[in-house]
């Protein structure tokens, strides 16, 4: 039986246009299980995008009750088990060493490994500043992937990969074996990829 991490009742998800709110997704239930793979679809406008930022907390929602792992939480309790990787990646800049030290200090090692076998005409020391779209994306995916972090939220982010770059990142990501959710607001290039995720389709966030 699969292992549910999180459990959200009768989500309504909803943005402030003109001082009035506006709800785009409202299901009686949002649940995600250990080693989900699941695609938010929708038409541009639809709100895809916004349940991400929602389920980051970066946006308000409405709902009864937030289980985490069988244990009824605040909604803050969200914030700490979810990674939010969006179109552009800002962080300080800073050696790629340094970086991975200061957010992921336990796992810098394999993270620091895995990010110079994919660029390896890069070095521990090149600068964060320096790097190029896909070769920020890409550091970020890997901030959040070497972490502990239960549910990554993939807001377009391949966008800025060329295609063997985002053909090699999804090969990647899509190798992973282990218990993370994986969520993704993006047009998946291998069709083949596409038969294990499970849909969540938004509506009506038109403004």
């Amino acid at each position: 039986m699969s292992v549910e991490v999180l459990k959200i009742k009768n989500f309504k998800g909803f943005y402030i246009n003109d001082k009035s709110k506006h709800y785009f997704l409202e299901l009686d239930e949002i649940i995600f299980h250990k080693g989900d793979r699941i695609r938010i679809t929708g038409a541009s406008g639809s709100g895809k995008s916004l349940l991400l930022e929602s389920l980051f907390l970066l946006r308000p929602f409405e709902s009864d009750e937030i289980i985490i792992e069988n244990k009824s939480n605040s909604l803050k309790e969200l914030r700490t088990i979810s990674g939010y990787i969006p179109q552009k990646p800002n962080l300080p800049k800073m050696s790629i060493r340094d970086l991975s030290e200061k957010y992921r200090s336990q796992q810098s090692y394999d993270l620091i490994k895995k990010y110079l076998e994919f660029f390896p005409h890069l070095d521990k020391n090149s600068n964060y500043g320096d790097l190029s779209g896909g070769e920020l994306q890409v550091f970020h995916i890997f901030l959040n992937l070497f972490s502990d972090l239960k549910i990554l939220l993939f807001d377009e982010a391949f966008h800025a990969m060329d295609k063997e770059l985002r053909d090699k990142i999804e090969n990647f990501l899509f190798r992973q074996q282990g218990d993370k959710v994986f969520i993704f607001v993006h047009h998946l290039e291998k069709s083949d990829f596409l038969k294990p995720l499970k849909e969540i389709k938004t509506i009506n966030a038109k403004r």
